[in-house]
Order: structure tokens, then sequence, then C-alpha cells
């Protein structure tokens, strides 16, 4: 069997569908499978967060993606995401999520921070 790669967007509390939170992805492989997600350390490393939304855990929202698309989140950019006139980008239908209420990563710009 050769490897079979799943890309997820992962949209939090803090981040949209469009310029989601971070990529996970799933390879599947003769032996098993594994996930991975793409660190702030520009890396791909272990994660169990797959495994737990799968098994209920919903802090975070996952989309599955195409690997163009989820290259083009890893470099930054967001060109690569389709866009629908009625809804602007997207990258599936929406879902509802619970509200996180532990372990909240808050994000701010630098121009927020500033003015502070």
């Amino acid at each position: 069997m050769a490897e079979q790669i799943t890309y997820y967007a992962i949209v939090d509390d803090y981040s949209t569908r469009v310029e989601p939170a971070g990529v996970l992805r799933r390879i599947k492989h003769d032996t098993g499978q594994r996930d991975e997600a793409f660190g702030r350390d520009l890396r791909w490393g272990h994660t169990s967060m797959l495994y737990s939304y799968e098994r209920g855990n919903r802090d975070d929202q996952l989309y599955p993606i195409t690997e163009d698309e989820a290259m083009a989140i890893v470099s930054g950019g967001r060109s690569a995401l389709p866009v629908d006139p009625a809804l602007g980008p997207s990258l599936g239908p929406s879902r509802s999520l619970p509200k996180m209420s532990a372990g909240v990563t808050v994000r701010a710009s630098a121009s927020t921070l500033m003015s502070s």
C-alpha cells in the first residue's frame, strides 16, 4: 500500500476557515497510520488531536482540505482556498462548535497589543 495522506484545517474560537489555526495530516501506510500537526517550529510532529476529535473532543473543528490548500496554509498564503462569491473563501460547510472553557489561546495582533 502506498502512503495515503489526508489533510485537515484546524479551526478554533479565534480562527476562521479562511485563516485556520493550523493544519493536521493523517498518513496511512502498510504498518498503520500516524497523525501529525504542522507546528510553530515549522515542522510536522506527532499529535493526538485527530484521534481525540474522532472520539468526541470538539474543542476545535477539523475540515478536510486538499494537499494544495494545506501547503498554502503552512506557507502562510491563503490564495489557494476556494472562494464562493456568496460566502467568501471557504473550506467546506460550516459547523457549530461548543465554546471552549479551558486552555484557550488568545491571538492578538501587534497593533492591538501596542494600543492596550
